[in-house]
């Protein structure tokens, strides 16, 4: 059984090892100084200006992925047979997670026989990225969807996420 993988921006891969890899990422859009950008391995503003517009004392905030643009990406696979698999920015910084579902939903009910996994990563940045790689991993072994899912929801709360920041 055929399955595409996904992600968002919010786990902060590159584009070399996204294309390496063979997934899609699902940009999410942020808002900074009165402008919108997509997070598109800084094509969209690369990330040297995003931080000076930080330094400079702009606030930025991201906005969700909306259920329509799930379907649009979602259904091209559907429609060759295949299923996806989701793994999402945390629902608890985000109502991506809430979108992912509704698209779901309403998929499976559009292409019968054809699964959309959707996963809360309950994290963020590289927590979110080092679960897609293990995710990535089992796949590429040979491990089946349905037990990829099984392990994603076992262990997405062992991971022990740090941090820094510039100044308090």
């Amino acid at each position: 059984m055929a399955v595409r993988y996904f992600t968002d921006s919010c786990a902060d891969l590159t584009r070399e090892y996204v294309d390496q890899r063979d997934f899609s990422v699902i940009p999410l859009m942020f808002h900074v100084d009165g402008q919108d950008y997509w997070d598109d391995f800084g094509l969209s503003i690369h990330p040297h200006d995003f931080y000076d517009k930080l330094r400079a004392g702009n606030s930025s905030s991201t906005t969700q992925i909306t259920a329509e643009r799930f379907t649009e990406l979602f259904t091209p696979y559907l429609q060759a047979g295949s299923d996806v698999f989701y793994l999402c920015f945390s629902s608890g910084l985000s109502s991506t997670f809430d979108s992912a579902q509704l698209a779901a939903t309403q998929l499976m009910d559009a292409f019968k026989g054809r699964k959309v996994y959707v996963v809360d990563s309950v994290s963020a940045s590289m927590g979110q990225g080092l679960l897609m790689h293990h995710v990535l991993n089992l796949r590429d072994a040979g491990t089946g969807i349905e037990e990829i899912v099984k392990w994603t929801e076992e262990n997405k709360r062992r991971l022990c996420h740090w941090f820094t920041v510039f100044d308090l």
